[in-house]
C-alpha cells in the first residue's frame, strides 16, 4: 500500500483530493445442497 501511495501521491498538486481506503471482510456463504422432493415432480401433477 505504501508503494502505491508513494507512486501517485503529489502534495504539491493543484486541486488535489483526499482519499480513503476501506478494507472489509465478509464471511463466505456456502450454497445449500439441492433438496430433491420426489413426491412433487411432473409425474405427481398428472395423477
Amino acid at each position: 500500500m505504501t508503494a502505491l501511495v508513494g507512486k501517485y501521491h503529489d502534495e504539491g498538486a493543484e486541486r488535489g483530493r483526499s482519499h480513503r481506503v476501506v478494507v472489509a471482510v465478509h464471511p463466505s456463504v456456502k450454497p445449500e445442497p439441492a433438496q430433491r422432493d420426489t413426491a412433487a415432480g411432473p409425474e405427481a401433477a398428472g395423477s
